[in-house]
């Protein structure tokens, strides 16, 4: 295994305004910054570790803190440059994240700052006590139109202790409906939400694959946790936009957008 320098990591800031972006932490990473909690072991580049970066030479990662220090668990942020959240541009969040270990699984979460990013200055989460796989890359997906005209940064949080590694790679913010013909290829799944807007009940065209359900409210807050089923009664929601989250048993998480009447 071989850990990069952090000094590369900790580049140049920088705004990407009303444009798509994309980083692959192969050799540097321009712009991303790093927000460490105060423990010995933080975000950093890796070439590799007991498994190789998804795609290219690199890849972000964290390894454990040990239990045994006086330090506690991690609070650690790996933060991208401000980007304007442009509707059909830069609405649409996707990254690809792998565990070391099942038995030993480094969690997190995917936070949004609305201004410099400070330790708990997040105004939104997109997901919590995410868990992917620990023998293959797992896609994660999110759906960034509640922010359209903003200014944000996005953020993976770990908060875990005495686990093992967390690698993040291929992280890429771009139009919501673009998607490669190679992902088109590799997802053979059409699952969807409807009606939409809807009333009392939300229905899953098909829950084969999914592990579990969870609805958020524009602000990124977990307002609602359900079991799978073909249909989701959400009468005890208050109108408005939600970000529906199907974590699937792959570890992946598909997430849509979705308005109760």
């Amino acid at each position: 295994m071989k850990k990069l320098l952090l000094s590369a990591l900790l580049a140049t800031s920088a705004i990407f305004n009303a444009q798509a972006f994309s980083e692959g932490f192969d050799t540097t990473a321009p712009g991303w910054t790093v927000l460490n909690g105060g423990d010995t072991t933080t975000w950093g580049l890796w070439s590799s570790y007991t498994f190789t970066p998804r795609t290219g030479a690199g890849m972000a990662g964290i390894q454990y803190q040990d239990v045994n220090t006086t330090l506690g668990a991690h609070d650690d942020y790996l933060i991208s440059p401000a980007f304007t959240v442009t509707a059909n541009v830069s609405d649409r969040l996707r990254f690809f994240a792998r565990n070391r270990s099942a038995t030993f699984a480094e969690t997190f979460s995917v936070r949004v700052f609305e201004a410099t990013p400070t330790a708990g200055g997040y105004t939104g989460t997109l997901g919590t006590a995410l868990n992917p796989s620990a023998t293959a890359w797992s896609e994660y997906t999110y759906d960034l139109s509640a922010y359209v005209g903003k200014q944000i940064y996005i953020a993976f949080h770990s908060q875990t202790n005495d686990q093992w590694f967390l690698g993040i790679d291929d992280v890429s913010v771009t139009n919501a409906a673009t998607l490669a013909v190679s992902d088109t290829n590799k997802d053979k799944s059409t699952v969807s939400v409807f009606p939409n807007p809807f009333t009392d009940v939300l229905k899953i065209s098909d829950v084969k694959g999914v592990k579990s359900v969870s609805i958020n409210d524009i602000s990124g807050r977990e307002v609602k946790s359900l079991a799978p089923s073909a249909e989701l009664n959400l009468s005890s929601l208050k109108a408005g936009l939600y970000i529906v989250n199907l974590k699937m048993e792959d570890g992946s998480v598909k997430t849509f957008k979705a308005i109760k009447k």
